[in-house]
């Protein structure tokens, strides 16, 4: 035994404590403090400075990319703060290597300063890259806490920032990255990981492998050159180009078998800020790869630095880059001092080159000089297009790039699928366990203050949590409040009062809240005393461009030139497009409601298309809709704006209708319908490859965070804009529309029946809406309150949406209970059943696992639903389905015992057995993981019933509910009291004959003193006299020696000791037969022991020797989980011996030396 534990440690400690180590001076040196303020901001109302970043809609994936590359973002120094940036980019994730880590399974391939490289036979073509992080050497911190731990995960900033942008992503030229997660050296250490599309070899050591053909190196330099184009075009400027940080990829095609990526965006700078704060410095690169100007650290004589002039470096480091390409092998040229010599080495190096074509080395030579200009202002940007020419190689090479879309990866989820709310639930247990775990750090001051969208989206999470979800979930919320997130301080107060609790801030606080967030978008604000105020909201919402998203937005510049009436010079100066979406000076004006400036722009140009578009097909009339700009879209339409314009996904103006002032949207919509805009233009939203299907949803910052598919009265009553719908209806929309491709469990009646709009429903079935309608499963409105679909409602649980809109219990059910009866008298039938198996009625799918909605069921009892017809599957009743979940589990836990009573009223009989198992409600209810307050309750409800329930009933296992409650971890010494004292028979055999202190004894959450305490309980209830009880009614079974033996196994010695006592020591050598060769209870309490020990080798295994280690021994977290939780499973391992040796003195023996002709190894191996 020594000589195993020895071994184990030996491999923990063969790594160096220095084998994560990192180098300091290559971390970002802008390590600041995460700016996420807890301070209340100030509010003034009289100006209604409320959005004075005008960013409520910017993608803030862009803006995090932005302020990360300029320096002066926070530092991504906590996983909440790494989890922030995967939340808003969406790549596929988490990927979690626990179970088999990197180091058991993959091969190193590779190292530097910031990453360890391997490649993992599971990931076919893909490479991971860990983060080199040092081990935690506190006593008592956890490693994640740790600071060197945060300091490391600044390493990931960047490099995920600068590969989330999706023209990059797409681009063929730049390295992909696939998915995130997490690798676990040892068990309480979480390294991030990044998941990249695997390379041959960076092109240095490609090209100083062996000999590549001319073509090959030429179509790597078109490639190279590209790459950086497109990085150039989005204004981001690579800082370190050189062969290393090109990677050389298999190529698409024979004819160009190789492809250049661009990679390593560590010191990659953005100059999308206005405020162009940027040095030279600013620009560091790789020495021999640098433009001289920067290596002197001087641009004096070319007038001065620009951040402009850092595409001109990059350009510089191109230049070197080809010369190394065609005449180095990958190794860096040494060009001479005097820039005059220049141009002759040039032509020199590549004149030495007997295998370059003579059009490749004159364009080459050409490319080279003006690359390698002295005059940075004179070198031009890099393209593909410095390098054409008319060959072969280079037509296949701009074929290949063409045709050749990012590679699909199987297994990885489209981006587009894994942000907002969808990512929040996805993501994996152990990631927000590890995230609540560092908050609980963060609250004692030990790891930096969360940020707000992460302690929100954690509280979205966790909703409906086993056991208990409502005090973390408000405490997460309560706490992204104070963190300042808007979205989150939008819908505090609403979700608080639902549950009864008081906020902890004043009125005041909670108005100026609500006011920022209706400016920012919020569309659900709980009417209160401002109305007035509410409006000046909006119309700020309005003004910043409403429900526009586009990256002008942020351009302080663009909006400066259209506000001041100067956007026909900035045109002079830029042109007319305004960012990389295309949008125009006409579409930002449009969207900033800028009226005289439309009307300059239209006016002053003949040439001036009123229906320009950007690339999603959007005109400044889309823009100006989206923005709510009821002047501007008359304007436009004075010039002639195409009513009936649409995007690519199918969307038209008139869908963002409810965006427009209420007292205009009657007379905006006549104007678009008159002009021919389409008042029943169906979304058809993108579904892209690895989406399962799914369709694309626009998302927004506020609740309900995604925007509806659908017609524009979708929208509309999406919005609950009343004067939208009547408009839209008046003009002739569609009351029973549907989703693109979808059936009517989409038609806004549905759809507004399932997040509870009662005033919308009302207002849809008194102008036509047809409640008699069937979805393909044949489910009616009253099946669609309950039936989710995400594709459909979106990810956020459904509970959100009634604390919002509903509010608290008593008003979500008077909600529900009108709702059910407007869809009954609009023709729903209130006990059809559907297509599905089994058909359900509506109240059977209100009660199904995992659905249990309250309010639905009691609204629908109230409607006079049947019961008895509800029948679930495997014959569960209603009642049968409801006792399976808790309280503290439901959208409002208060529901749970009225609503179970409500339930157990309308059923003549309770003690239904179900198929199969043929349990009764009460059995499940026994099984369920109820408070122990809430279970007696619950059963109190089902024995008061007339008649009340069988409080003796079995299963067809021949279990009652009192030998059911001692086999569970569920509080069974107080069931089984409890149980006992309402007249449980304790004489009842299960079918293998088992009493019921074969479950006590064998139950592994019981300690031992408290199993000894029970059985003596019981036996008390019987005679005075335990012994004389014993003897009488258990000694007798032939199977009672089975409750010695499960003493045995869980390793309970003072249990033990007490049924030898009762007479179980005349039989102490009885085999149990149910095994082969049979067992007594002595083999059975080494065999234990023996899973046990080594059980818990392997457990101190996981954990490095010291710090760790003893942490783990001391919270009894290596010990055997099969003998129950770490406390129980510890006093196990330590009582075996023990165990061992009272069997020993009082007889036992083991089956072998019962039967010597036995050897003794009959005993089943270990569990792996």
């Amino acid at each position: 035994m020594t000589k195993m534990t020895d071994s184990y440690d030996d491999i923990l400690n063969s790594l160096d404590d220095n084998y994560y180590s990192i180098e300091r001076d290559e971390l970002s040196p802008s390590l600041q403090t995460w700016s996420n303020s807890t301070d209340i901001e100030e509010f003034d109302i009289n100006n209604l400075n409320l959005s004075n970043s005008d960013s409520s809609w910017i993608d803030p994936l862009e803006s995090a990319i932005t302020a990360t590359r300029n320096g002066s973002a926070s530092v991504l120094s906590t996983l909440s703060q790494y989890t922030t940036i995967l939340s808003q980019t969406g790549i596929h994730g988490p990927r979690i290597l626990k179970a088999v880590n990197l180091s058991s399974r993959a091969t190193k391939i590779g190292s530097g300063a910031q990453f360890t490289v391997f490649k993992d036979p599971i990931f076919e073509g893909e490479v991971i890259k860990r983060v080199n992080v040092p081990l935690s050497s506190g006593a008592e911190q956890r490693f994640a806490a740790s600071t060197d731990y945060r300091l490391q995960l600044k390493t990931l900033e960047l490099e995920i920032l600068s590969l989330c942008n999706p023209v990059i992503r797409a681009h063929p030229n730049i390295t992909s990255l696939l998915a995130w997660g997490f690798d676990f050296p040892f068990a309480d250490l979480a390294v991030p990981v990044l998941f990249m599309e695997a390379a041959i070899m960076p092109l240095g050591g490609f090209l100083g492998t062996q000999e590549r053909e001319v073509g090959v190196r030429y179509q790597l330099a078109l490639g190279i050159a590209n790459g950086l184009e497109a990085l150039h075009n989005l204004n981001i400027v690579h800082g370190d180009v050189k062969p290393d940080n090109v990677l050389v990829f298999a190529g698409p095609s024979e004819n160009v078998p190789f492809q250049a990526k661009l990679s390593d965006f560590g010191v990659c700078v953005d100059l999308e800020d206005p405020e162009g704060r940027f040095t030279l410095s600013d620009y560091r690169g790789t020495p021999a790869w640098l433009a001289p100007e920067v290596v002197a650290g001087s641009l004096s004589t070319f007038g001065g630095f620009s951040p402009d002039l850092m595409f001109k470096f990059d350009a510089y480091s191109v230049g070197l880059v080809l010369l190394s390409i065609f005449t180095e092998c990958g190794q860096p040229p040494t060009l001479d001092r005097n820039p005059d010599n220049v141009p002759e080495q040039i032509s020199k190096l590549l004149n030495g080159q007997k295998d370059i074509p003579s059009d490749i080395r004159m364009q080459l030579r050409k490319t080279a000089l003006n690359l390698l200009s002295e005059d940075p202002r004179s070198r031009p940007l890099p393209s593909a297009s410095l390098l054409k020419t008319d060959t072969a190689a280079y037509a296949s090479w701009f074929t290949s790039i063409q045709t050749n879309s990012a590679n699909t990866h199987v297994g990885v989820i489209d981006p587009i699928y894994n942000k907002g709310p969808l990512f929040w639930y996805r993501l994996d247990a152990s990631i927000r366990t590890e995230l609540e775990q560092q908050y609980v750090l963060s609250k004692e001051g030990n790891a930096p203050q969360f940020g707000g969208d992460v302690l929100f989206g954690i509280a979205q999470t966790i909703t409906g949590e086993k056991p208990t979800y409502l005090d973390r979930m408000l405490k997460y919320l309560t706490d992204a409040a104070k963190a300042g997130f808007s979205p989150a301080r939008a819908v505090y107060a609403q979700v608080l009062e639902a549950h009864g609790e008081t906020p902890e801030f004043d009125e005041e606080v909670l108005e100026e809240w609500m006011l920022q967030a209706v400016s920012e978008g919020f569309f659900f604000a709980k009417p209160g005393r401002h109305i007035k105020n509410a409006e000046e909201a909006k119309s700020q919402f309005r003004d910043h461009g409403g429900f526009c998203s586009d990256p002008f937005l942020a351009k302080s510049e663009v909006k400066a030139a259209i506000k001041s009436g100067k956007a026909l010079e900035w045109e002079m100066r830029n042109g007319s497009v305004v960012d990389r979406k295309g949008n125009t000076t006409l579409h930002a004006a449009a969207a900033f409601g800028a009226v005289d400036m439309v009307k300059e722009l239209l006016g002053n140009s003949l040439a001036k298309n009123v229906d320009v578009e950007n690339e999603n097909a959007e005109t400044p009339l889309y823009k100006a809709f989206q923005a709510g700009h009821t002047e501007v879209i008359e304007v436009l339409l004075d010039y002639g704006a195409n009513a009936s314009c649409r995007n690519r996904q199918n969307l038209t103006p008139v869908h963002w209708l409810f965006m427009i002032p209420e007292g205009s949207i009657h007379q905006i919509a006549k104007r678009m319908i008159e002009r021919g805009a389409d008042v029943n233009a169906v979304m058809e939203p993108r579904i892209k490859e690895n989406s399962g299907g799914f369709p694309e949803k626009i998302q927004i910052l506020h609740y309900p965070f995604e925007l509806p598919h659908g017609t524009p009265l979708h929208w509309a009553c999406f919005f609950n804009n009343m004067t939208a719908i009547d408009a839209l209806i008046s003009f002739g929309a569609n009351v029973n529309s549907t989703y693109h491709g979808s059936d009517p469990s989409t038609t806004p009646l549905a759809l507004a029946a399932y997040f509870g709009e009662l005033t919308v429903v009302k207002y849809l079935i008194s102008h036509g809406a047809n409640g008699t309608l069937l979805d393909s499963m044949g489910r009616n409105t009253l099946h669609g309150l309950t039936k989710y679909f995400p594709e459909r409602h979106g990810y956020l649980p459904h509970s959100w949406h009634f604390w919002i809109r509903h509010g608290n219990l008593e008003h979500h059910l008077a909600q529900m209970t009108d709702l059910v009866k407007t869809l009954i008298e609009a023709g729903a039938e209130v006990n059809a059943k559907d297509k599905g198996y089994p058909p359900l009625t509506p109240i059977a799918a209100a009660a199904d696992l995992g659905v249990w909605d309250a309010g639905a069921i009691c609204a629908l009892l109230e409607a006079g639903a049947d019961l008895k017809e509800s029948i679930l599957s495997a014959g569960d009743t209603v009642l049968h389905s409801w006792v399976c979940i808790v309280g503290p589990r439901l959208d409002y836990p208060n529901s749970y015992l009225p609503t179970l009573s409500k339930i157990a009223n309308a059923m003549p009989n309770v003690d239904i057995h179900n198929r199969f198992e043929e349990d009764t409600p009460l059995h499940l209810l026994i099984t369920t993981y109820h408070s122990e307050d809430e279970f007696e309750s619950a059963c109190q409800i089902l024995l008061a019933h007339s008649p009340p329930a069988d409080i003796n009933a079995r299963t067809r296992r021949g279990a009652s509910p009192l030998s059911i409650a001692l086999e569970t971890n569920l509080n069974p010494a107080r069931r089984g009291r409890f149980l006992l004292d309402k007249g449980a028979d304790l004489l009842a055999l299960n079918d293998r004959g088992r009493d019921i202190f074969h479950g006590i004894a064998n139950n592994v959450v019981l300690p031992d003193q408290d199993t000894h305490d029970l059985i003596q309980r019981f036996l008390l209830h019987l005679n005075s006299d335990i012994q004389k009880a014993y003897k009488e009614h258990y000694l007798p079974n032939p199977n009672s020696i089975e409750s010695l033996s499960a003493a045995a196994d869980r390793g309970k010695p003072l249990t033990l000791s007490l049924l030898l006592s009762l007479g179980l020591t005349s039989c102490i050598n009885k085999p149990d037969k149910t095994k082969s060769p049979p067992w007594t209870p002595l083999d059975q309490a080494l065999h234990s022991a023996e899973l046990s020990r080594r059980a818990h080798i392997q457990g101190l295994a996981s954990y490095k020797a010291g710090a760790a280690r003893t942490r783990a021994l001391k919270q009894n977290l290596v010990y055997d989980e099969h003998q129950g939780p770490p406390l129980r499973a510890a006093e196990a391992y330590r009582c075996y011996p023990e165990v061992i040796q009272i069997l020993c003195n009082a007889g036992a023996k083991r089956t072998c030396e019962l039967e010597r002709h036995l050897k003794g190894d009959y005993i089943e191996q270990p569990r792996d």
